[in-house]
């Protein structure tokens, strides 16, 4: 039987997709190769590994060099969503660290940073010749527009003449560190999460942030486990400090 190995904070969309194969699904603890590895030992057949590169709810990354070796050493097939790297690092992490021949699929999402709409599967032939002809949801879902291609396009244009934007983000991610707000999230991630243990508390805190002109994302339970509710910060390469520094003032402030 194949294997679906996910890590556990793997996008819902993800769960909802591994139903429709026959697959058995098993879920391995966030960004802990160790436990991957202990699962994958004991399986047998084919087993296809599947994580993000960068996870929107807490803003860290994967260990996805590791992971790779990991999948490697045991013949099992890596899937790599990078919806929240790709034109943020470049064209994705995967691509930064030269995985390509160690990655099975790479899926790009162009709907963040291109601000388009759609997303592309980067993978060999066969694959592409299989989901073409069996994959359902591809199959009967209504071609895009031209003007959609177009602005997919436009975006690819403007990201390789505007890679010192990348730059200007990470300048702005220290910005907001230097500011001393606790976060989960890793140190270089443009998404940072701020804990708010309280649903009523963090609607406050959201709609405080909008009145002054902050547009920020709350997570509430029970999307997220209670207890864990938490204000979601997009930093962007054009937010000047005077608005990172303002945020994380009524930030402060409110906590």
């Amino acid at each position: 039987m194949i294997r679906l190995l996910l890590m556990k904070k793997i996008h819902r969309s993800v769960h909802d997709a591994c139903k429709m194969s026959h697959a058995k699904k098993l879920k391995f603890k966030h960004n802990d190769i160790v436990d991957l590895e202990q699962i994958l030992k004991r399986q047998k057949g084919n087993c296809y590994v599947a994580i993000e590169s960068l996870y929107s709810m807490d803003g860290d990354f994967a260990p996805i060099q590791e992971i790779a070796e990991i999948a490697k050493k045991y013949n099992a097939f890596l899937i790599v969503d990078e919806a929240h790297t790709f034109g943020v690092f470049g064209y994705g992490l995967v691509e930064k660290y030269q995985l390509q021949t160690s990655v099975l699929a790479t899926v790009i999402t162009y709907g963040k940073a291109l601000g388009s709409h759609g997303a592309t599967i980067l993978c060999d032939k066969v694959i592409k010749s299989y989901l073409v002809n069996f994959a359902s949801p591809f199959i009967y879902t209504t071609a895009g527009q031209d003007v959609q291609w177009r602005s997919i396009k436009t975006g690819y244009e403007f990201l390789k003449i505007n890679s010192n934007l990348s730059t200007s983000l990470q300048e702005n991610i220290k910005i907001f560190h230097r500011q001393n707000i606790k976060t989960p999230s890793s140190e270089n991630s443009p998404i940072q999460a701020v804990l708010i243990s309280d649903n009523h508390r963090l609607k406050d805190l959201q709609e405080t942030l909008l009145h002054e002109g902050f547009l920020t994302y709350a997570v509430f339970s029970p999307t997220v486990k209670q207890g864990t509710e938490r204000l979601r910060i997009c930093l962007h390469s054009f937010n000047t400090e005077e608005e990172i520094i303002g945020l994380t003032k009524i930030i402060k402030d409110f906590i």
